[in-house]
């Protein structure tokens, strides 16, 4: 059983605790998980119609597309640096009602938009629509180590539900009308934020519990070693770790702490450069994926919904059938690593498809590579932090995930426009192999099994040095 007190009001207002309720864990993570699909599938029902409502309201091309996307992800870009500490302070229900009253508004003005700009004023809200990365932190609080792995992965498949059946719901209502697909939205957005003020309670800040648990053990009243959350996690500690952003009130300058305290931890910059390149190699392709359908292969918004539909179904039978195992099999570098090598071959062959056909075998293992190496990646930078540095480690993840989309639309758009669309998945390609170039050359690393890096002697996999050269080595410094 999870305890959480229930508030008669935000924690932003200081709202009265009213007597302490009982929710069984399992309970809140299913109501999570329902809203996380609700979330998704509001979302991905505009996704097959967008580009369609572009040209209707008179701003036809694909750079038109591209621009309002590159708006949208500097907007997300902002709100995924701002909701990580916000996240931290109030928790992640906190945020999680939050992005559904963005949600709202999002696709209300969306509906009643009848120029480009009212399809820009729409994506304003969006700065603070960060519903899976709420989802994240609150199942990341409420899981092991161990478990981790497995329930993110739950938040992830419970995305590709929405991501599947999302795009065909959008696609069917367009017949009717462009702009159905975002009233729907709308009802769909108040439904959840209904669910999660009336049946969600809050958690406890994970930051106060571990100040509580390192004063239990006697470890100092304000500051804290953090050597063995460190190790707990998987990662060197450091005496005299800095609190989180919650639990500062430099505004601005503590944020930004948080962020540097987060990205200067082991393996992390390595961990953001892969999420950086794969993910903007990824992301060019995304991007373009339904004006590629729309422009290369001649789809109406029905017909393109439901291949979106079909990309989302694989992605939801990779969630649950190959994460856990995949995982577990090998390892979270080693599934990061050879994820990223065939997401470069799954690119190379994308270039070279011609029929329809084609392009719905290909995305079997372009979904399945992509779904891993996040869920892999993302599981890996969680526990290369402190408990207390989650919530602003998953807020970096989404940052980056939204600047790289801040790029991805205009790089895909002028690869189609003057080179053709066959150069959207090369472009794709050519970046993730720069991932690779560097791991190769020793700039970053994936840390593999060390017998494995030696055996094969790639991406920086060099024989380990014996114990005895270690040792003399060591001795030799301090000489």
């Amino acid at each position: 059983m999870v305890e959480v007190p229930q508030h008669a009001g935000p924690d932003a207002v200081g709202g009265r605790h009213s007597a302490p309720t009982r929710l069984h864990k399992r309970w809140y993570l299913a109501i999570v998980y329902a809203n996380v699909v609700l979330y998704s599938i509001c979302w991905m029902a505009q996704a097959p119609v967008l580009p369609y409502l572009v040209d209707a309201l008179g701003a036809s091309g694909s750079m038109q597309y591209a621009r309002l996307q590159t708006a949208f992800s500097g907007i997300q870009f902002i709100g995924g640096l701002v909701s990580g500490p916000l996240m931290d302070r109030y928790g992640g229900r906190w945020l999680l009602a939050v992005s559904f009253g963005a949600s709202l508004a999002c696709y209300g003005i969306t509906a009643t938009a009848n120029s480009m700009w009212g399809l820009y004023l729409s994506r304003v809200p969006t700065v603070l629509q960060h519903a899976v990365l709420a989802a994240r932190a609150i199942v990341t609080q409420l899981s092991s180590d161990g478990d981790r792995a497995r329930v993110l992965g739950y938040v992830a498949v419970s995305y590709s539900v929405g991501f599947t059946v999302g795009p065909a719901i959008g696609g069917w209502l367009s017949a009717w009308s462009l702009q159905l697909a975002a009233w729907s939205a709308t009802v769909g957005s108040a439904l959840s934020l209904v669910m999660i003020l009336a049946l969600l309670p809050d958690l406890p800040n994970p930051a106060d519990a571990h100040h509580k648990h390192e004063a239990a053990k006697g470890g100092g009243a304000e500051e804290h070693s953090g050597t063995n959350d460190a190790a707990h996690e998987g990662g060197a500690g450091r005496a005299g770790a800095s609190p989180p952003a919650g639990g500062n009130k430099g505004g601005v300058k503590a944020m930004l702490s948080a962020f540097v305290e987060v990205a200067r931890r082991p393996g992390v910059p390595d961990l953001l450069l892969g999420k950086l390149l794969v993910g903007l190699g990824s992301a060019v392709y995304q991007s373009m994926f339904a004006v590629l359908l729309k422009q290369q292969y001649g789809l109406d918004p029905n017909k393109n919904g439901m291949v979106m539909s079909y990309v989302g179904f694989l992605l939801l039978a990779g969630q649950a059938l190959l994460v856990g195992p995949a995982i577990a099999a090998a390892g979270e570098p080693a599934v990061e690593l050879g994820c990223a090598v065939g997401l470069v071959a799954v690119f190379v062959a994308l270039s070279a498809c011609r029929t329809m056909w084609q392009l719905l075998v290909l995305m079997v293992p372009y979904a399945v590579a992509g779904m891993l190496y996040s869920n892999a990646s993302t599981s890996r930078l969680t526990k290369a932090v402190l408990p207390q540095q989650r919530g602003t480690a998953l807020a970096i993840d989404m940052s980056l995930s939204s600047g790289v989309r801040m790029l991805s639309p205009t790089l895909g758009a002028a690869a189609a426009d003057r080179l053709g669309h066959q150069a959207v998945p090369l472009l794709g390609a050519g970046l993730i192999g720069l991932f690779l170039v560097a791991l190769q050359l020793g700039i970053a690393r994936i840390p593999l099994p060390t017998a494995g890096r030696a055996r094969w002697r790639l991406f920086g996999g060099k024989a380990p040095e014996s114990a005895h050269a270690a040792e003399a080595k060591a001795e030799g410094k301090e000489d």
